[in-house]
């Protein structure tokens, strides 16, 4: 129930249509020194959906909203999340 609420929390990055995965993928694209992502698939229409990720942009804004997110649950790196 809880990593549901958490990723509920993320259903913005949804509203133009993209999928979570997509936008993950997206994020991690964003950082110059990621040049290549190996996104997992169970079916080819899993793998087109991630291959079009690549031509997703996180606005800056959109990065640093992930950034923040993702800061409420690290201390210095250390993963804080019970799972």
């Amino acid at each position: 129930a809880r990593r549901a609420e958490l990723v509920s929390q993320l259903s913005w990055l949804t509203e133009d249509g993209s999928t979570l995965p997509q936008k993950a993928l997206a994020y991690l694209l964003s950082y110059q020194e990621v040049c290549s992502v190996i996104p997992g698939a169970k079916n080819t229409k899993q793998l087109a959906t991630s291959f079009s990720a690549a031509d997703i942009k996180l606005s800056t804004e959109d990065v640093l909203k992930l950034e923040e997110f993702w800061n409420r649950f690290t201390n210095n790196g250390e993963n804080l999340l019970p799972w």
